[in-house]
């Protein structure tokens, strides 16, 4: 947040302190400046425009797919280890949320088979064109987790908001990283 708010200060309310509780470290707090919000959805037109502007800015201070530190999609941690293709960093995150919803889920055989299917056929022959033969992305700073519910509208300038960032350097048409259920 403290990123999106140094390139955009319009677009996300002022990031004033984060951490843990000193009496339970496992709740975690997030203390931002107040502002006043609707409970409107934004604009069509103008939160696409912000998201665009903020992906044209943000461009990766390394060249490479990640983050400097670990973020949480919810209960889900992303390490958001530096990587230099998009293809690897997206399969990395998307074993991370298969490997999570396992576990929260149960173990399913069918879904094995299906996700490795999906890991060695499908997301190579999607994404790899996108980084070989002479095409490149250049990873860009996106918001992470952007959904209705990590959006608003100012209700003093009446201009779209963003908060709760689970942010990384990703492709630049990725707003959000998915969150799979494979459970059947």
């Amino acid at each position: 947040m403290k990123i999106i708010y140094r390139m955009m200060p319009e677009f996300c309310p002022e990031p004033i302190e984060h951490g843990v509780y000193a009496s339970n470290p496992d709740i975690s707090f997030y203390l931002m400046k107040f502002v006043d919000m609707t409970d409107e959805v934004p604009d069509v037109d103008s939160l696409p425009e912000r998201v665009a502007e903020m992906h044209r800015k943000g461009l990766s201070p390394n060249g490479k797919y990640g983050f400097h530190v670990p973020t949480n999609q919810g209960a889900l941690q992303q390490p958001n280890t530096w990587t230099d293709s998009w293809e690897k960093f997206f399969s990395e995150m998307l074993q991370r949320i298969f490997d999570w919803e396992q576990q929260m889920h149960g173990n399913n055989e069918e879904m094995h088979v299906l996700f490795k299917d999906m890991i060695e056929k499908v997301i190579p022959r999607l994404l790899r064109p996108l980084e070989t033969g002479g095409n490149e992305i250049q990873p860009r700073f996106v918001h992470g987790d952007l959904w209705d519910g990590n959006t608003s509208t100012d209700a003093i300038t009446e201009k779209p908001l963003i908060f709760d960032a689970s942010s990384t350097y990703a492709h630049n048409e990725c707003t959000s990283m998915p969150i799979i259920f494979f459970s059947l």
